[in-house]
C-alpha cells in the first residue's frame, strides 16, 4: 500500500510539474511615446522593447510616429539572439497615420507571433469623434480557447478623453456587425484617470454603465512610471462573459520592467513613462492536455489500486 501511494503522489507531481511548465497566450499594450527612427537608433529602447514584446503572443504599440521604428524593432525581436528561447518570428499590422497635428502623426501597431497568431481581417474606422480613430484587428490562433478575438486599440486625446471613451461603444457595435464577433477587446492609452476621467465621469462612458463590458485593469493600478504620478491611464476591456471566461484570472496587470529587468527608472523613462500592460489568454493546449493528462492519471490510479 505504500508503496501504492508513493507512485500515485510520484505521477501526480510529474503531470503537474508538466502543466505548470505550459506557457498561456499572451496579449500586450505598451504606449512609446514618439517612437520614430530617431528614437529606434538608441540600442537600450530597442534592447528593453525586445525584451518587454518578446515575452508576447500579441502587442500593441501606441505612438508610432515612424513605420521604420518598427522595422528596426522586427529586426531586433528575429534576430538570433532573442528566436532562440522559443524560435519565434514576429511581423506587424499597422494603422494608417492618424491625428490632427502633422508633426505628430501615429500609428496604432500590432506586432504578433506568426507561429501561435494569423491576421483574419483589419478595419480603420472612420470617425470625427476621435482625434486618433480605433484600428481594430481581426486574430486567429489556434492556441487559445477561442480562436477568433478583436482587439481595438485607442490612444485618447486627453482632453476630450471621456467622449473617446464612450464612443468606443459605437465602434463596438460597427466592428460586431461586420465581423460577427462579440468577443473585443479594448486596450490602449485611454488617459482613464486623474484629471482626465474622474468618477462622476463613469455615467458618461458606456463602456463603464454597460455591465456587459470588464475592465480588467481597475482604477487602482498605476500604470505611469515617474513617483510625480499615480494614474490608470492605460486599460484593458472585455466584453461578454464568453471571453472574460477566456481570461487567465488575475493575469492582467502591469508589468514592471525595473523590478523584473533590474533596470534603473530613469532608463526606463527612455522608452516611456508608461508601464506596459499584460494579460494572459487560457490555452486550448493546456486545456487539452489537462483532460488527457486527467484521464491518464485515473488510469494509472485504477491500474496501480488493481495491483
Amino acid at each position: 500500500m505504500l508503496r501504492t501511494s508513493t507512485a500515485l503522489t510520484s505521477l501526480f507531481l510529474v503531470v503537474m510539474l508538466f502543466l505548470s511548465g505550459l506557457d498561456s497566450f499572451k496579449i500586450c499594450s505598451y504606449n512609446i511615446p514618439k517612437f520614430n527612427k530617431a528614437k529606434s537608433s538608441n540600442y537600450r529602447v530597442i534592447h528593453t522593447l525586445t525584451r518587454v514584446f518578446s515575452r508576447c503572443d500579441i502587442s500593441l504599440l501606441l505612438h508610432v510616429q515612424d513605420p521604420a521604428a518598427v522595422r528596426t524593432l522586427l529586426k531586433s525581436l528575429n534576430s538570433e539572439n532573442y528566436r532562440y528561447l522559443g524560435k519565434f518570428k514576429y511581423e506587424s499590422v499597422s494603422s494608417e497615420a492618424l491625428g490632427k497635428d502633422p508633426k505628430d502623426l501615429q500609428h496604432y501597431t500590432f506586432i504578433y507571433r506568426t507561429q501561435t497568431v494569423s491576421l483574419i481581417g483589419q478595419h480603420q474606422h472612420q470617425s470625427s469623434n476621435f482625434v486618433r480613430p480605433p484600428f481594430a484587428v481581426h486574430f486567429h490562433s489556434n492556441t487559445t480557447l477561442e480562436p477568433e478575438f478583436v482587439l481595438i486599440p485607442l490612444h485618447s486625446e486627453p482632453t476630450q478623453a471621456v467622449q473617446e471613451m464612450d464612443k468606443l461603444y459605437d465602434v463596438f457595435l460597427e466592428v460586431v456587425k461586420m465581423w460577427n464577433n462579440t468577443n473585443v477587446m479594448f486596450l490602449g492609452d485611454f488617459h482613464a484617470g486623474c484629471a482626465y476621467m474622474t468618477r462622476s465621469d463613469k455615467k458618461d462612458i458606456r463602456l463603464f454603465s454597460n455591465t456587459s463590458f470588464s475592465w480588467l485593469i481597475t482604477d487602482r493600478i498605476d500604470t505611469t512610471v515617474t513617483d510625480q504620478t499615480h494614474c490608470p491611464y492605460d486599460r484593458m476591456v472585455v466584453y461578454g462573459t464568453s471571453f472574460l471566461k477566456q481570461i487567465k484570472p488575475f493575469s492582467a496587470k502591469v508589468f514592471n520592467p525595473i523590478k523584473n529587468f533590474k533596470i534603473q527608472s530613469r532608463r526606463l523613462v527612455e522608452v516611456s513613462d508608461h508601464f506596459p500592460l499584460e494579460v494572459e489568454l487560457k490555452s486550448s493546449v493546456m486545456s487539452l492536455l489537462q483532460t488527457q493528462s486527467l484521464y491518464f492519471l485515473l488510469l494509472s490510479l485504477h491500474f496501480l489500486l488493481d495491483l
